[in-house]
């Protein structure tokens, strides 16, 4: 991944920005835009999605494991260099991401109102499920996890 291409993943498309997160200085992921999804392992940049929905939040946990969510319900849990894509279960646009390990996860969507969940939980696997007892109020713009029954 050249220069170019990183400085690339810092223009913003139809107002989104890149979102980084990562478990040590060693250990980066880079998400935005156009599906852009790149890692930083400490030596070298290495490009792991390059097209799909934009990217808009990603959490880093672990030794090389992240997890980035986005547009139309987009997520993708990265761990050692290798990305694949979980199903959220929504086309709702996820707006934030909080991960504690591969058990443990939560993702938030762009509304809450009573007839749409906004806050969904991993608890391992690739599948997320919805908490539709957890309603933020209107736009979520963030979201933590400390334990499965300690979410913000």
């Amino acid at each position: 991944l050249g220069e170019s291409e990183i400085r690339r993943i810092d223009m913003s498309d139809e107002g989104l920005r890149p979102a980084i997160g990562g478990s040590s200085a060693t250990e980066i992921v880079m998400a935005g835009p156009g599906g852009r999804l790149v890692r930083w392992n400490g030596t070298q940049m290495q490009a792991l999605s390059t097209s799909g929905s934009d990217f808009v939040a990603v959490s880093g946990y672990g030794t090389g494991s992240a997890i980035a969510v986005g547009m139309n319900g987009r997520i993708m849990r990265v761990r050692n260099g290798v990305a694949t894509t979980e199903n959220s279960g929504t086309a709702m646009n996820l707006r934030a991401v909080d991960a504690r390990s591969d058990n443990l996860a939560v993702a938030a969507g762009a509304t809450g109102s009573s007839t749409s969940p906004t806050v969904f939980v991993n608890s391992g696997g690739a599948s997320w499920s919805p908490l539709p007892q957890v309603r933020p109020f209107g736009k979520v713009g963030g979201v933590a996890v400390r334990a499965a029954n300690d979410i913000y």
